[in-house]
C-alpha cells in the first residue's frame, strides 16, 4: 500500500508541476470523468498482463509471484512483487495524466483501482450478474488464477473487463470455479523463501507461450 501510496503521489506532482496536454473533457460530471478514466487506464495494463503471461520470461517471472497462492484470498493482491505494482500503476495513470485529468481524477481513480484489487481477490462467494459485462470482480478474476493456461490466461482486465471483452479474453464458464486448483501451473522451478519473493526469481520461468498476433 505504501508503494502504491508513493507512486501515486508522484504522478500528482507531475500533474501540478508539468504542463499535460489540455484533451482532458473536465467539463462533464466528475463521476462520468472518473469512470472514463478507469476505462481508459485499463487499456494499457491489460496489455502489459496479458503479454507477462503469454510472452514474456521477464514480465512473467516478476508476475507469477502474485499467482504463487494455493488459494484465493483478499491478501493476494498485496502479494505482488515492487516493480510489477509500480509499473502496474504508472501505466495505469500516465495515459490520463497525459491527456490533461485534473488531480481529482487521478486521485479517486487511483484509490478506487487500489481498493477494487483487493475485492476482486476475496473469496466471499457472490454474484454481480450483468455487472460482470462491466467490472472485472472476484467471480471472474478467481478464473485468472487458475492453475492451468486454458483458464488463466483469461480476464486480465485490472478494474473493468471490457478490454478482455473487445480482445476476445473474458471467460465465465457456467461451471463452479474450483478453489482447489489455484496457483502455479508448477512449482518446480520456483522459490518459495521471501527473498526470492521480493528480489529477482532466478530460476527459468516456464509458462505456455501463446503468439497474441496471432489471434488477431
Amino acid at each position: 500500500m505504501a508503494l502504491q501510496l508513493a507512486t501515486l503521489e508522484t504522478i500528482l506532482w507531475f500533474n501540478r508541476n508539468i504542463v499535460m496536454l489540455e484533451l482532458w473533457p473536465k467539463e462533464i460530471p466528475l463521476v462520468v470523468q472518473i469512470v472514463m478514466a478507469i476505462i481508459i487506464g485499463d487499456f494499457i495494463p491489460y496489455w502489459a498482463h496479458r503479454i507477462s503471461h503469454e510472452n514474456s520470461k521477464v514480465l512473467w517471472k516478476l508476475h507469477r509471484i502474485h499467482h504463487s497462492p494455493k488459494r484465493i484470498y483478499w491478501l493476494n493482491a498485496a502479494r505482488i512483487h515492487p516493480i510489477n505494482l509500480a509499473y502496474s500503476i504508472i501505466l495505469s495513470l500516465t495515459p490520463i495524466l497525459i491527456l490533461g485529468a485534473g488531480k481529482e481524477v487521478l486521485f479517486i481513480t487511483g484509490l478506487i483501482t487500489t481498493l477494487h484489487s483487493f475485492a476482486s481477490h476475496t473469496n466471499i462467494d457472490f454474484r454481480l450478474g450483468i455487472l460482470n459485462w462491466f467490472f472485472s470482480m472476484n467471480e471472474l478474476h478467481r478464473w485468472h488464477h487458475a492453475n492451468n493456461s486454458k483458464e488463466g490466461n483469461t480476464n486480465y482486465g485490472g478494474t473493468t473487463i471490457i478490454w478482455d471483452i473487445v480482445f476476445g479474453t473474458r471467460y465465465l464458464p457456467p461451471s463452479k470455479f474450483n478453489d482447489h486448483k489455484v496457483g502455479l501451473e508448477s512449482y518446480d522451478d520456483y522459490s518459495m523463501n521471501f527473498k526470492n519473493h521480493f528480489g529477482w526469481q532466478t530460476q527459468k520461468a516456464k509458462r505456455p507461450k501463446i503468439n497474441i498476433l496471432e489471434k488477431y
